[in-house]
């Protein structure tokens, strides 16, 4: 297939200029120390090394809007509704300072704009059309521009 930009002939699936450039890392070491005394140590690595073509051409990845701080903010917030609504005595007396209002108040509202956007954006499928968008793009070797072929 021919870059509809340069018409160069050195093209190929993003995908797999991705996966050309991605490789697997899972290494381990042993070894023995001898001097003043005698020591012995042990190490692993592992994980992906990419190159620069693959970082640029890598998939779209879900965006991370804080699972756990997200989830710990609503709570936090619905707490704060729940004292309010079923426990007035407490809402009034300094039990709670105004900060500690202030701060559960924007946890609350925080935490349920995060919510809503999650929802949406898994639900809302945009995440799933990036994905299928970037299986059938190309890209051209020769001048580095990326197009799609439906």
């Amino acid at each position: 297939m021919n870059c509809p930009k340069c018409s160069g002939m050195n093209t190929q699936k993003t995908q797999l200029a991705y996966k050309s450039g991605t490789s697997d890392i899972d290494t381990t070491t042993v070894g023995i120390g001898v001097g003043s005394g005698i020591g012995i140590g042990a190490g692993s690595t592992f994980g992906k090394q990419k190159t620069k073509l693959a970082e640029e051409l890598a998939p779209p990845e879900y965006p991370n809007f804080g699972d756990l701080f997200g989830l710990l903010m609503t709570l936090a917030g619905w707490r704060y509704v729940f004292i309010f609504l079923f426990r007035p005595l407490e809402w009034e007396s300094n039990v709670i300072p105004w900060f500690g209002h202030v701060i559960l108040i924007f946890s609350f509202i925080f935490g349920t704009i995060i919510g809503w956007f999650r929802i949406k954006y898994f639900f809302g499928g945009k995440h799933a059309k990036e994905v299928e968008n970037w299986e059938s793009e190309w890209f051209c070797h020769s001048c580095g521009y990326r197009w799609n072929k439906k």
